[in-house]
């Protein structure tokens, strides 16, 4: 695969890109201070291994396998299924890998304002403060856009780079989410020069990548390839792209554990009034069809007859 190299510009205007490097050739977009728009691949020879829509059950695996292999990773989390998974995230970090923003509810960022957005991307930020004590300059958009980026992709790309993300694409996609087989994820999601590799440890059955990362890793291996982080890769320091959270990351945290301990309260005592008004019905239910059926009784009893 032929593959761009570091190429810095700097986008006057939100229109199209005139033959603007695609998500799907590793692009890499990060704002420098000054303001312009740098556009980044990573070194050839480099593999950075990248794991969207999780954590799920599959993760802790995905974990173990990078371990044996000391391979770092990076994983771009969607915030409801972190909250689900309480420590899973901690876990991600003390393997040494990094975590990215992937939303919190996993929207098409391109078809929502820019008000749904911040609150995606937030909520995110508050549950990996919540659970890590850190905060992430990494971003990753669901449904990555593999075609040249059109308007509508720059305008969220503009808006989370002056935010201060990185936003990362991909060099091999291999469609593990649609379970194609574990030697078809790793025949896609190989070749001679490295590159960043989307795969997936959430979303649904992901049985078929966790069959196929050791083969991913081996295959890498034996061609003496590097692996990385997209921190490393991009000759950035840890705290630049995991640093410690502002007083403003904190509060968000704080206050989305607050809405969540509250939501499970909430949610309890919702059940608890169900099956208080359930029992309370079958109760109901109960002595009507008991006195109903005593009446009836007395009547046979009265006439004689029997009841059929």
């Amino acid at each position: 695969m032929q593959r761009r190299r570091s190429i810095a510009i700097t986008v006057a205007c939100l229109g199209t890109l005139v033959s603007a490097p695609s998500f799907a050739n590793g692009t890499v977009f990060i704002r420098k201070s000054g303001g312009a728009l740098e556009i980044r691949s990573v070194p050839a020879g480099t593999v950075v291994l990248t794991f969207d829509d999780g954590p799920s059950e599959y993760t802790a695996r995905v974990l173990e396998i990078l371990r044996e292999n000391s391979v770092p990773a990076t994983f771009f989390v969607v915030g409801e299924c972190a909250v689900e998974r309480p420590g899973m995230l901690s876990a991600i970090l003390r393997d040494g890998h990094e975590l990215g923003n992937h939303t919190y509810h996993h929207p098409r960022l391109d078809t929502v304002s820019r008000r749904v957005m911040a609150r995606e991307v937030a909520l995110t930020q508050a549950a990996i403060t919540g659970q890590t004590g850190r905060a992430t300059r990494l971003f990753r958009p669901p449904y990555i856009h593999t075609g040249p980026p059109d308007s509508a992709t720059m305008i969220v790309v503009d808006a989370l780079t002056r935010k201060g993300f990185v936003v990362v694409g991909e060099d091999f996609d291999p469609g593990d989410w649609a379970r194609p087989g574990a030697d078809v994820i790793v025949q896609r999601s190989t070749g001679p020069e490295g590159g960043i590799v989307l795969l997936h440890d959430g979303g649904g059955d992901r049985s078929q990548t966790v069959k196929a990362l050791p083969g991913i890793i081996a295959w890498y291996r034996a061609r003496g390839m590097r692996f990385a982080t997209i921190g490393a890769a991009l000759g950035l320091e840890r705290l630049e792209v995991m640093p410690r959270p502002s007083i403003s990351d904190r509060l968000s945290a704080g206050l989305l554990q607050a809405r969540l301990a509250s939501a499970k309260w909430t949610s309890r005592y919702v059940s608890l009034k169900r099956v208080a008004a359930a029992l309370v019905l079958l109760a109901i239910g109960g002595l009507l069809g008991f006195r109903w059926g005593a009446r009836r009784t007395l009547g046979d009893q009265r006439s004689g007859g029997s009841r059929p």
